[in-house]
């Protein structure tokens, strides 16, 4: 199920009488999306807190993905491409939060973007269930092997997987399974923590993209597990990790205290000592 989503709503201060509120948009008799509103003191006007996505059929575990847009008085002040598995039993999932923008007393809010429903009643011709965390998506052999020459040699040779026509994916989680089909269907990408999906499944686009945005919001917080990432998937991105730790040699006394460089001196001592050698050749390059 495809919803395209284009909703405004001018919202006043007499328009919430509680400490907690919400604005409903339904997108059809079984699905909607809920923007909650948290009321301030009387000095202060209400906050939006977080945008829901509902439905009223609790029984399977089915994925959502999308891209919303929120302005408030015509400037943008949030955006989320998301992939997304609400569990069997459970009857919404959190998109997000907009932080730190607040309402006056005459507002004009409006949320666009679309949302996409995977459900078996709308994967026509499928001929393959694909299973993971309790949710099963049912998917196209030819789309799948025409992007994954790992799905093609699947679905070619006399696996049980190709008798049974089911996959049960243990090894990854539900969202990033999603994120994956959603760039194998669709060309899009959302969920950026599919770079070891995209590695063992051979979708090298996907896996290039992944790598261009860690290298790009790389810093020295995060840029360890930019480096294991690299090490097990990708030596250009472990490159760029070690060249990375070398250009800002003056913040790696800071890296030296993590509890994340502690652990690879015990789990990979190996790549630590690569990144020692790399700081030390550079060292003596800086001495003449």
């Amino acid at each position: 199920m495809y919803f395209s989503v284009d909703w405004e709503q001018r919202l006043y201060v007499s328009d919430v009488n509680s400490c907690y509120a919400n604005f409903e948009l339904m997108l059809d008799h079984e699905w909607s999306i809920i923007c909650f509103l948290v009321r301030g003191t009387p000095y202060e006007p209400e906050i939006i807190d977080s945008i829901e996505i509902h439905r009223k059929n609790k029984n399977d575990g089915l994925f959502i993905s999308g891209e919303l847009k929120f302005t408030i008085n015509g400037r943008q002040v949030w955006e989320k491409n998301f992939t997304e598995f609400i569990r069997p039993g459970y009857s919404f999932r959190k998109i997000g939060s907009i932080p730190n923008h607040y309402l006056s007393k005459n507002t004009e809010c409006r949320l666009c973007g679309h949302v996409h429903i995977v459900d078996n009643e709308t994967s026509c011709f499928s001929d393959v269930i694909l299973k993971c965390g309790g949710a099963s998506i049912a998917a196209h052999k030819n789309i799948l092997s025409a992007r994954s020459p790992v799905f093609a040699a699947m679905f070619s040779n006399p696996m049980k997987e190709s008798h049974k026509n089911e996959v049960n994916f243990t090894d990854i989680e539900a969202s990033v399974l999603q994120a994956m089909l959603v760039y194998m269907y669709t060309g899009k990408y959302g969920n950026l923590t599919a770079s070891s999906a995209a590695d063992k499944y051979q979708l090298q686009d996907l896996k290039r993209i992944c790598c261009d945005v860690l290298k790009d919001t790389a810093s020295h917080q995060n840029v360890l597990k930019v480096l294991v990432l690299g090490d097990l998937h990708s030596d250009d991105l472990k490159t760029f990790a070690t060249d990375y730790i070398c250009k800002h040699h003056a913040k790696f006394a800071l890296i030296e205290t993590t509890e994340e460089w502690k652990s690879l001196q015990k789990g990979r001592p190996g790549l630590v000592n690569d990144v020692l050698i790399s700081l030390s050749s550079m060292n003596k390059n800086l001495l003449g």
